[in-house]
């Protein structure tokens, strides 16, 4: 897919701001949510141990209703600071169509961070104030808003997309990560 490489470049530098952090979240942190309850579900699952724990995807699901989005994540160890994990949305059955994506920064000593962009505008992206985040062990959530969509583009790609959810980490200056997508 075109936008990988803008996608990790975006996940690189976003980590790269506060990755000195290895350090626990403190066993959970935000609300974690229920997303079969937010609407219907599609789920994907990796094998475990093709990457190192803390960016092992082993399971995504991806629930969608009137425009909001909730995604649920598992990963084979714990979740924790210094990660970034990205939802990438493409035009269903038009992997070269104009994705958005979905970024949560992770970072010790600080509130998680949710930003949406359009990756064919090259644009920086928008934070997402209303986003709901938790984790708690091998666990992340995150709902996001229909407000986060704003454009044609975007609510159209967000109503019947094709997916993928990516994990990166930069550990001691390595970049490690895994991706995972429904088959």
């Amino acid at each position: 897919m075109a936008a990988a490489p803008a996608l990790a470049l975006a996940l690189a530098l976003a980590l790269g701001l506060g990755a000195c952090g290895g350090d626990d979240l403190g066993g959970g942190f935000g609300t974690l949510t229920d997303c079969a309850k937010v609407g219907r579900a599609t789920s994907a699952a990796d094998r475990t141990g093709d990457a190192p724990a803390d960016v092992d995807l082993v399971r995504a699901t991806l629930a969608r209703d009137r425009g909001r989005l909730c995604l649920d994540v598992r990963v084979a160890g714990e979740v924790g600071s210094g990660t970034a994990y990205a939802l990438e949305l493409t035009p269903a059955g038009d992997p070269s169509g104009p994705p958005v994506t979905v970024e949560v920064t992770l970072l010790a000593g600080q509130e998680p961070q949710v930003r949406r962009r359009s990756l064919d505008a090259g644009e920086r992206g928008a934070a997402v104030e209303d986003a709901v985040v938790g984790g708690e062990g091998d666990r992340l959530t995150v709902l996001v808003p229909r407000e986060a969509f704003s454009g044609a583009t975007e609510r159209g790609v967000v109503a019947d997309p094709d997916w993928r959810v990516r994990a990166l980490a930069i550990v001691d200056g390595e970049r490690r990560g895994d991706d995972l997508q429904p088959r």
